[in-house]
């Protein structure tokens, strides 16, 4: 039987198989979150990265997955890599808020202040 799992995911997280998880829903990208946000709680930056990576391929319009990958490669100081994924998440979801929150402080960690006050502006009026 051939599986459909990445070679770097037959892990567990908390005793719980991974591989036989993810064998079940491979086409699901909520699900493929859900796992990445398992991993990213116990530390496994990398197979976190993976999962949502697949989301993403699985669905590119997936913002909850976009806003992940950003949240990830932000925490890993990677803020241009991670502001091209908070793009994304806007591009399908433009008028949220904690997305505009996000771009805008990759935006400032970039040193373009004046636009990073303008997102946080656009954000604040999102909110209202």
């Amino acid at each position: 039987m051939e599986s459909n799992v990445e070679p770097n995911v037959n892990s567990t997280i908390q005793g719980q198989d991974i591989e036989k998880m993810l064998s079940d829903r491979p086409l699901d990208p909520q699900f493929r979150i859900a796992i990445g946000d398992r991993f990213m709680k116990a530390g496994k930056i990398k197979e976190a990265q993976q999962q949502y990576e697949r989301a993403l391929d699985l669905d590119n319009e997936n913002v909850e997955a976009a806003v992940r990958m950003g949240d990830l490669l932000l925490s890993q100081g990677r803020v241009v890599e991670a502001d091209r994924y908070y793009y994304q998440a806007l591009e399908y979801a433009p008028t949220n808020g904690r997305y505009i929150v996000r771009l805008a402080e990759t935006t400032a960690l970039k040193g373009e202040s004046q636009l990073a006050e303008i997102l946080y502006q656009m954000s604040t009026d999102r909110r209202a």
